[in-house]
């Protein structure tokens, strides 16, 4: 300990900093989980596809309503307490919407109340990992090891999008008398007291701060990374809320593994302008994979997919670190994952609410996704990466 009664953790892999990797891991899991059980209900039920968009939308919108609040919460009460509270509220949330979902027949729903959950969940998660990774992962490292702090953290994130939609399949199929709702809630407990078991350390509140802020919310100045993650982003949603079975999600996470071992060749300045633009194009493949499948496509797509995703979000993360001044490194990891949540939610939004128009067929879908990736990889190369150059202060 040092004079501050901070911990001085010497490796990396310490037991503060795996509890609350964990915990985010259990946080986001359960809220992947949350797409296919809404998807599911909602195939089901007599609601325009517009209101079902809507309802998959809603998360996306809810992410930025408490992100303002976000500096204020920090400083006014303990940054711990703030994310257990979200987290534990989140629980709640997701137990109402079981709740709702048992005791409502699938004729008689009403949009509104789900938008309302939905957007909940959106904000209390927004708010929850704005604090865990912008904040408390950077408290328990040492100043030399932030960096790799945060991409450790965004790394576990990453695998709970596969994880997540894994254990709602597996659970359906051999589990099927245990509720998911009740699954997704006690991950989000679990989580919240691992946190709490964690010794963060005190920091005295500033005498001035404002109750609405972009500190910890969001970098303007990362807009043009914001973009292209985000269309990045809404061709996974487009392709994530598709019914998958248990293989694709295994070879999804083995795409993500294998992303993870070849990322130590890829991270320096000489090949990230090139990785990324590959990643656009390996993303490309694994769609056409994905929308024109065969025997041997069907075991390609998810590998391709899980890789290209994993690739990509390593790379473009290191991207909105080094724009950032060494203040701004939690709200550059705020901005990067505002962007990619809300690109899969977006991707949510357009899978669903445009299905009854004739140009929405899955072509149209293949088509948009497409576009998408096309875009996002030529202004990457030749628009944004020259900007990322000259901005960069790392």
């Amino acid at each position: 300990m040092n004079t501050q009664e901070t911990p001085v953790h010497n490796h990396f892999w310490n037991k503060d900093f795996g509890s609350l990797v964990i915990a985010n891991l259990l946080l986001t899991t359960a809220v992947y989980m949350m797409i296919p059980v809404v998807v599911g209900w909602l195939t089901q039920t007599s609601l325009p596809p517009l209101q079902k968009g809507f309802v998959l939308g809603a998360y996306g919108v809810g992410l930025f309503v408490l992100g303002p609040f976000c500096s204020y919460f920090v400083e006014r009460y303990r940054r711990n307490h703030v994310c257990e509270s979200s987290i534990l509220l989140m629980a709640a949330c997701m137990w109402v919407f079981g709740v709702l979902q048992e005791n409502s027949s699938a004729n008689h729903v009403e949009a509104f109340p789900l938008m309302a959950l939905r957007a909940a969940v959106g904000a209390l998660f927004g708010l929850a990992q704005m604090v865990l990774c912008s904040t408390l992962v950077i408290d328990v490292c040492e100043s030399y090891q932030r960096t790799h702090a945060n991409h450790a953290a965004a790394w576990f994130g990453r695998l709970s999008l596969a994880l997540g939609p894994l254990m709602v399949v597996v659970f359906q199929q051999f589990l099927p008398s245990i509720p998911i709702y009740w699954i997704m809630a006690g991950m989000c407990v679990v989580a919240a007291v691992l946190i709490q078991l964690v010794q963060i350390p005190f920091r005295a509140p500033s005498d001035n701060y404002p109750s609405f802020s972009l500190d910890r919310f969001v970098l303007p100045a990362s807009w043009p990374l914001f973009l292209v993650l985000m269309a990045f982003t809404t061709v996974v949603g487009m392709i994530i809320v598709q019914p998958h079975d248990v293989l694709y999600y295994v070879l999804m996470l083995a795409g993500f593994f294998i992303a993870r071992l070849v990322q130590r060749f890829l991270e320096d300045d000489a090949t990230i302008r090139s990785t990324i633009a590959v990643s656009f194009v390996i993303m490309m493949g694994a769609l056409s994979f994905a929308f024109h499948p065969s025997s041997f496509t069907q075991l390609l797509s998810p590998l391709l997919f899980g890789f290209a995703t994993g690739v990509l979000g390593n790379n473009l993360l290191s991207c909105f670190l080094n724009i950032s001044l060494h203040c701004q490194r939690g709200t550059s990891q705020s901005s990067y994952f505002l962007a990619w949540e809300l690109g899969i939610s977006l991707g949510l939004f357009l899978a669903f609410a445009f299905n009854d128009h004739p140009l929405v067929t899955q072509d149209g879908t293949f088509l948009l996704s497409y576009l998408l990736l096309v875009a996002g990889a030529l202004a990457w190369f030749f628009l944004i990466y020259p900007w990322y150059k000259r901005h960069r202060h790392r």
